[in-house]
């Protein structure tokens, strides 16, 4: 590597590009890979030899004051992402207007030796690093995708980038980036940073025409919808794919297509179902877990999951039934992920005095880690590769937000179990008032270790 040399011509330049086109690409990305090697030989770019530009303290912590605002905001999407790409080598970065990077996620194996590199306060414009994730981006104003040997500097092409614009009403703003060191591309990555963005703009367009009369719901409500509508025609296609390739190794792409869409649409659906609240009517919440166990009958049996449902005789409260019962159903898939060799899963509804109900969910798992315990209501947070950290905070948000109620959790090696506290009248649920509290009170209020709580017991609260 020490000794390569450069591009020195106009000739030679256009002999290594037939060179990679005629052996990697297709026609179709050709020529916009073609004009970013122009563009990095003309800013004087050194294909062999980094050349880093890296804000002074100061100016770091300048520009992360003026940026404090959109960098939390983007924050739990960057987390959310590299727990996507936890397992192979990547890096994920979030850059302001001009592609110096604000925040940044990675794996202690990413580009091994160029740790100046990816560090907040360095900048990845293509003058500095040629054309990759952020500074293709800003040069082009639109989604950038760079695989292996199309980067003009050759300290990325082990690595596939994808970059993503994100605009304000003042224009572009900043690029959300992800790096996966090659071969391990993930299908599906590119659709779910857009999704990502689409929601980091929200903010981003409160002073503009567009948001004149819509709420921050409004608009996050809006840009789902948009992003749910060519994930649906995308999945037909794929499906239609399924039944007419005739190539297995064909299809098995198609059906990876499917999962990873299904996947998206799951995420923006679980996105968009506090945005779009029911109201609030009398229903009976047994007739509701009952049919929700029913649905899951089979599943239980290939499971080997015995599952029961204990309750005293109860009434109609407060409830909006379908997210009520997402909920319940939310808690009852994590139940059964926690119990992958089988196991007891009972579901409890009783009277927790004279003015509210009581369920409990409860597994024979091995109980949530202690590490993830101060963490399980968090957004985007998750202990699976294939989960979107979104499951358990939708229930917190329906229970505590939707349903004016409590939910808190119990756990131990022996298993988990989450309890919900419902107000049974419509005055309840509208005050949300929680200062008349039953004796379990003091189960509610134990959260440390120290308070008393058996060992290897957990408890968290949490209230609207």
């Amino acid at each position: 590597m020490g000794e390569a040399r450069g591009f020195q011509s106009q000739r030679e330049l256009l002999e290594a590009w037939h060179r990679f086109a005629d052996n990697r690409l297709e026609s179709a990305s050709s020529l916009e890979v073609l004009q970013a090697w122009r563009r990095c030989r003309s800013l004087a770019v050194d294909p062999c030899r980094l050349s880093l530009a890296c804000l002074s303290s100061d100016d770091l912590q300048e520009r992360l004051r003026r940026h404090q605002g959109l960098i939390s905001h983007a924050a739990p999407f960057l987390d959310h992402l590299t727990s996507v790409l936890a397992d192979c080598p990547h890096y994920v970065a979030f850059s302001d207007g001009q592609g110096w990077i604000l925040d940044l996620r990675r794996t202690a194996d990413s580009l091994a030796g160029c740790d100046d590199l990816l560090a907040v306060g360095t900048n990845w414009s293509e003058q500095y690093l040629g054309n990759n994730g952020v500074g293709t981006v800003l040069v082009t104003g639109k989604p950038a995708v760079v695989r292996g040997g199309q980067h003009y500097h050759r300290i990325l092409h082990g690595w596939m980038e994808l970059g993503v614009p994100v605009n304000g009403s003042a224009g572009l703003v900043g690029v959300l980036a992800a790096g996966v060191a090659a071969p391990g591309e993930t299908p599906g990555l590119l659709g779910l940073m857009q999704a990502c963005v689409k929601v980091i703009e929200v903010p981003l367009w409160f002073d503009g025409s567009l948001a004149q009369g819509l709420s921050a719901d409004d608009l996050i409500a809006t840009a789902i919808h948009d992003l749910r509508n060519p994930l649906t025609a995308l999945r037909a296609i794929a499906q239609l794919g399924t039944k007419t390739a005739a190539d297995e190794g064909v299809v098995r792409l198609f059906n990876r297509i499917i999962d990873q869409v299904d996947r998206l649409t799951d995420l923006l659906s679980q996105g968009l179902a506090p945005l779009k609240p029911e109201a609030l009517v009398k229903a009976n919440p047994a007739a509701i877990i009952e049919e929700l166990l029913a649905e899951n009958h089979e599943l239980f049996e290939q499971r080997g999951i015995a599952a029961s449902f204990d309750r005293q005789r109860s009434a109609e409260i407060p409830l909006q039934p379908l997210l009520f019962k997402r909920a319940i159903g939310n808690l009852v898939t994590n139940a059964i992920q926690a119990m992958p060799g089988g196991g007891r899963l009972t579901i409890k509804l009783a009277q927790a005095g004279r003015s509210h109900l009581l369920l409990s969910v409860a597994d024979t798992g091995c109980g949530i880690p202690e590490h993830l315990r101060g963490h399980v209501f968090e957004r985007f947070f998750t202990s699976r590769s294939d989960g979107t950290g979104l499951g358990l905070y939708m229930v917190q948000q329906i229970i505590t937000k939707g349903h004016h109620g409590q939910i808190w959790f119990e756990t131990s090696p022996s298993g988990t179990t989450f309890y919900i506290k419902l107000p049974r009248s419509p005055d309840r649920a509208a005050d949300g008032c929680w200062q008349e509290h039953e004796p379990c009170t003091t189960t509610l209020t134990a959260i440390k270790p120290e308070t008393g709580i058996a060992p290897g017991l957990f408890s968290a609260s949490y209230t609207a």
